[in-house]
């Protein structure tokens, strides 16, 4: 354990220390690492970033502040990031994702971000960094399994959901989802954009948003307001 944060493990005699930056309250730009691996950015924290380009302006800086950036080329045109000695910039249709086994196209991305930073930094073969990774157990909250057919994930921005929605219809092509919408503020921000993130889905069960560090002047947007902006609020 370390003593300064919840979890994780440090060792003095270990020549790299890895972390995970968060950009909620800029947090991230804090600081200047020797490797950034940037994993699938899109919108959130509005209270924080309340434009998109100011989203991605934190971004960009935060890969300026990186003596070398590793991300998606879908990421890298989202930013603006133009691949060069720092930044390196992986091919949407590169050969490598169809050899990582995990569930979840989202999830084959950010391993292979993995695997080519790890072999750039540690100069080991690719091909034993792809091996390890297909068998990655998963994380908490992340497609987590419950129980048999039934998973718990964390998702709560529409490129997250869009995500999700595409690893689960890889196990099961019938879908049933349970969508807790996370804070008010934030649905204020994303309900029109809800409009076919669930496209493809059987049935949801749609709750009340989970409030948190609310505005207590901001009307609660209700299930009832929110169903509204999907395409087919049928389901």
């Amino acid at each position: 354990k370390t003593s300064f944060a919840e979890m994780g493990k440090y060792n003095s005699t270990s020549r790299y220390f890895i972390y995970e930056c968060d950009e909620f309250d800029r947090n991230f730009l804090a600081f200047s690492p020797f490797r950034s691996l940037i994993t699938t950015v899109d919108w959130d924290h509005h209270d924080i970033y309340p434009t998109r380009d100011i989203y991605k302006s934190a971004f960009s800086q935060f890969i300026s502040q990186s003596d070398h950036a590793t991300l998606h080329s879908k990421d890298a045109i989202y930013l603006g990031a133009v691949a060069g000695d720092s930044v390196s910039v992986i091919a949407e249709d590169d050969e490598q994702l169809t050899e990582i086994t995990l569930a979840g196209l989202h999830n084959r991305q950010n391993a292979l971000v993995v695997v080519r930073a790890l072999s750039d930094t540690l100069n080991v073969p690719v091909e034993s960094l792809v091996r390890i990774l297909s068998e990655y157990p998963g994380s908490e909250r992340r497609f987590e399994k419950v129980n048999d057919n039934i998973y718990t994930d964390y998702a709560h921005t529409p490129e997250e959901i869009t995500a999700t929605i595409q690893l689960a219809k890889e196990l099961n092509d019938r879908v049933v989802v349970v969508y807790e919408p996370l804070t008010n503020k934030r649905q204020h921000f994303m309900k029109e954009l809800y409009k076919d993130i669930f496209t493809g889905v059987e049935k949801i069960y749609w709750l009340p948003s989970y409030l948190a560090r609310e505005d207590p002047q901001q009307h609660v947007l209700t299930p009832q307001e929110l169903i509204c902006y999907l395409a087919d609020p049928s389901i």
